[in-house]
């Protein structure tokens, strides 16, 4: 019987979408170019710790070469093969960084994964919030005074962690922050995940690893040319052991990792050794005449440098096409929709007033100039549109540290209430918009006003926030209704748990 028969229809529909005209302007960076993926059909190659292919979790053989060369070509000590993405290396550094129940620091702006990583480990977290940009609502960068000045203010901090380059592209000065870190003896520990592809050309920013951080995570499929899921550890220092990395790698990490993506990986880091200079001062040859051809935009900015980096030492990286529209505030969703569906360019993202899009050394010049018509078309459109669908979304800070920890409120009995009767609970739940997938709220967070507009502000928008309950009551009020139009119910605990 023919296999052609037995397709699923995932596996269907995916070849059809790659028989389209869709151009990716989001990850995976390899962008679906054949010219830079060029492994076999994956069946073929789909093996498991057999005889001669050595074992990532106790590797001595052909794994140890490849991870030792990718070391090498990001400038670290170690580097270990991440098959579940940067999350599971997040999980694992984090782990090895510090002791059940220690207190640590972390960037308001993190990914869930490192409240994850707080939550399993027991950890009290002291929150950073970075300055934000007033027009967009996007993070600026650490400022390396408010380290200094948490660090002073907070006895017994363990680790600090913080993300750089954002999802928006806002580089931290990682050598400012790192110095400061060690003065205090303890290591800092950088979610790179968007920063696989830095330093190796002039014109991009430097890697973390070259600056002083003692743990990077990068994730490869996000920017350069792999497979999904695909992604790395990099030990620069021996402020954590190697010794634990490896045993929380081994528990976060799955038993069976796929040889198909650590041969993506190694591949990846082979072409970066021979090509990455080549291929990066080409691509940055691309972005600088983008970048040149979008200075007549009037209603939509592309964000550069001036406008996201105020915070001292702060740079930028231009890859990330952080597309703002000025016109009107709430317009990032119809940007994004009409360049989806009129254009067919499929961007990584939309946030309230803003659209992403994600570029790497796979683009195609075909793909910039189709974008850059696209922009201009619907630039001159704005001209004549009336103001978006919804009003701004304000900036929120909130307190440097929580009501409880995550791990202690999961000790409590938490109920239903709709959103709207929240305020002055304790969240047991974590709210967010996914992509970036930076927490709105976390377990152990008062459930404020300013949140509940925060909240409502990015639905109103058009956006999905992920978290909320779903009761049958709600989900029967869901059917044929937008999104925002119905009441959203939120887990919590009484106020009683404060005392």
């Amino acid at each position: 019987m023919s296999m052609e028969r037995h397709k699923m229809e995932l596996l269907s529909a995916l070849e059809a979408y790659g028989r389209t005209d869709f151009y990716p302007f989001h990850m995976p960076g390899h962008k679906r170019n054949p010219q830079f993926m060029q492994l076999p059909q994956t069946g073929s190659i789909d093996i498991t710790e057999i005889d001669g292919f050595d074992n990532l979790h106790h590797a001595r053989g052909i794994l140890k070469q490849a991870q030792e060369k990718a070391a090498r070509v990001r400038g670290c000590r170690r580097a270990w093969f991440l098959v579940n993405g940067s999350t599971c290396g997040l999980l694992a550094a984090i782990a090895a960084a510090t002791k059940r129940g220690g207190r640590i620091l972390v960037a308001r702006n993190s990914h869930k994964a490192v409240y994850n990583a707080i939550e399993l480990c027991g950890l009290e977290p002291v929150y950073l919030y970075p300055q934000l940009h007033e027009g967009s609502g996007i993070y600026k960068a650490v400022d390396p005074e408010q380290i200094k000045a948490l660090l002073e203010k907070y006895e017994g901090i363990q680790a600090v962690v913080i993300t750089s380059p954002t999802y928006e592209g806002v580089v931290s000065d990682i050598k400012a922050i790192s110095h400061m870190v060690h003065a205090y003896g303890i290591p800092l520990i950088v979610d790179s995940a968007h920063g696989a592809h830095l330093g190796y050309e002039e014109h991009f920013q430097p890697s973390a690893e070259s600056l002083g951080a003692d743990l990077v995570i990068e994730s490869l499929h996000k920017t350069l040319p792999s497979m999904t899921q695909t992604a790395m550890l990099c030990q620069c220092s021996g402020r954590v052991s190697d010794r634990l990395l490896e045993k929380y790698l081994s528990m976060y990490e799955t038993s069976s990792p796929s040889y198909v993506m650590m041969a993506a990986m190694d591949q990846c880091m082979s072409l970066m050794k021979a090509q990455g200079h080549e291929l990066f001062e080409a691509f940055h040859k691309r972005l600088e005449d983008f970048y040149n051809d979008c200075q007549t935009l009037k209603n939509i900015r592309l964000m550069q440098e001036d406008d996201l980096c105020s915070v001292p030492g702060s740079g930028f990286d231009r890859s990330k096409l952080v597309l703002w529209v000025t016109k009107a505030p709430g317009m990032g969703p119809w940007l994004y929709d009409r360049l989806r569906e009129d254009f067919h360019l499929q961007l990584e993202m939309a946030s309230a007033d803003y659209a992403l899009a994600m570029t790497s050394i796979c683009d195609t010049d075909q793909g910039f100039e189709r974008l850059k018509a696209a922009l201009k078309a619907l630039d001159q459109e704005l001209e004549q549109k009336e103001a978006g669908r919804a009003g701004k979304v304000e900036a929120f800070y909130g307190s440097e540290t929580p009501v409880m920890s995550s791990s202690k409120a999961a000790g409590y009995t938490a109920s239903a209430r709709p959103l709207e009767d929240a305020a002055g609970y304790i969240s047991s739940t974590y709210l967010y918009v996914y992509p970036p997938g930076i927490p709105l709220i976390v377990p152990g967070e008062e459930i404020t006003k300013e949140i509940i507009a925060l909240i409502k502000g990015y639905e109103q928008a058009g956006l999905t926030v992920l978290g909320f309950e779903e009761t049958p009551e709600s989900r029967e009020s869901d059917q044929g209704k937008e999104s925002g139009e119905h009441g959203k119910i939120i887990l919590c605990y009484g106020k009683e748990c404060i005392r």
